[in-house]
């Protein structure tokens, strides 16, 4: 995307191979990026209105010219990640005992299963509509939150692209959509109506793979202060995944 003029994509820069990731170990690839000059962020929310618009506008010059990345980008697969893992964990009560917060973590769990099992149900009807649409796809960045820009003397530009899929627009989306002006803005700019449905599909994956992943943490991690974070990240998301209709 880079080649093809776009210059707020930072891309890493090719190996003597022409390749984008060098296999350094069995266990270790590497990828060098150019070095940026700019203001970065934290994670989160990109923060005023301006910023917003900025980072609005460029995903939506990334999906209206994402042509060169559809045969060479991989496409979403609608998988939840570790979803296995979470519906074996909704279903049993062996192995949370370890450490002071594996069991605390089990009953905070116990208290959600019919939620998440809900959750799961109406994500799976989700991306069935999703899927059925394929001529919506375009190229997506994936997590384009704060921490994955940077401010700098010629505008917002997009970093950590190892997260790119072809998907529907609404992937990058969802993160703007508590904001209407900005889902308008992008709208407006592209001719392209957003589906609600799919910006809550994509807000259910995230917080439903938040659970998986970190649910595991209170009964499998080694040390006190690394459960006990790991209970309190679970919680969150659990929070999250209630407030989401």
């Amino acid at each position: 995307m880079r080649d093809a003029g776009l210059e707020f994509v930072i891309a890493p820069v090719p190996t003597i191979d022409d390749d984008v990731v060098h296999v350094a170990h069995d266990r270790w690839a590497v990828a060098v990026y150019p070095f940026v000059d700019g203001r970065t962020r934290h994670w989160g929310d990109v923060e005023t209105a301006a910023e917003r618009r900025a980072v609005l506008d460029l995903l939506a010059t990334l999906h209206e010219r994402s042509e060169p990345a559809v045969d060479l980008a991989r496409r979403d697969d609608f998988v939840i990640p570790s979803r296995t893992e979470l519906q074996h964990a909704l279903l049993d009560r062996a192995g949370w005992v370890a450490g002071p917060y594996g069991e605390q973590a089990r009953d905070v769990l116990d208290c959600h299963v019919e939620l998440v099992e809900g959750r799961i149900d109406r994500y799976d009807h989700l991306a069935a509509s999703a899927v059925a649409q394929p001529e919506r796809m375009v190229l997506t960045h994936g997590e384009p939150h704060a921490a994955n820009t940077i401010e700098t003397t010629i505008g917002m530009v997009l970093i950590d692209w190892d997260t790119a899929l072809i998907a529907p627009p609404e992937r990058d989306l969802w993160w703007f959509a508590g904001e209407p002006a900005c889902l308008a803005r992008y709208e407006d700019s592209t001719g392209e109506m957003l589906r609600v449905d799919v910006l809550e599909l994509y807000r259910l994956r995230w917080n439903l793979t938040d659970i998986a992943l970190r649910g595991d943490v209170p009964r499998a991690a080694r040390g006190h202060r690394r459960q006990q974070r790991g209970g309190e990240a679970l919680c969150h998301s659990l929070d999250a995944l209630r407030g989401q209709p």
